[in-house]
C-alpha cells in the first residue's frame, strides 16, 4: 500500500473538518461543486456550520477510499479534508472526485 493511500486513508478515518482547511482549499471544492455538483452545496454549507465536526463510518470511509482509487489510481492526492465527510453524506459524481482528487496530467 502507497504512502498516499495510507495517507487518504488516515484522512477518511478522523473527522474531516478540520480548523486546518484552508481557506484556498474550500474556496477550490465550492468552485468544483458549482461547476460539476451545485446540488452539493447546500449540504457542504451545513458542514461548515457544524462546530463538532461528525464522525463517519469506517466503512463509508473505505467506500469512499475505493472509489478515489478506482477514478484516479494508486496516484490519488485529494486536496480538501471536506470531501470524505462531504461524500459519506452526499453521492458526488465521479467529475468531482478526478477534479480534486487525481494528479493534473501534463
Amino acid at each position: 500500500m502507497s504512502l498516499r493511500i495510507l495517507a487518504v486513508l488516515c484522512l477518511l478515518l478522523v473527522p474531516a473538518i478540520s480548523t486546518s482547511e484552508s481557506e484556498f482549499e474550500l474556496q477550490h471544492l465550492e468552485e468544483v461543486l458549482h461547476k460539476f455538483q451545485p446540488d452539493a452545496l447546500e449540504v457542504l454549507e451545513e458542514l461548515k456550520k457544524e462546530e463538532i465536526p461528525p464522525q463517519i463510518s469506517r466503512a463509508c470511509g473505505l467506500t469512499i477510499l475505493q472509489k478515489i482509487v478506482s477514478t484516479c489510481g494508486d496516484n490519488s492526492d485529494c486536496k480538501s479534508s471536506l470531501l470524505p465527510t462531504l461524500a459519506c453524506q452526499f453521492k458526488l459524481n465521479e467529475k468531482v472526485f478526478v477534479e480534486l482528487c487525481c494528479p493534473t496530467k501534463l
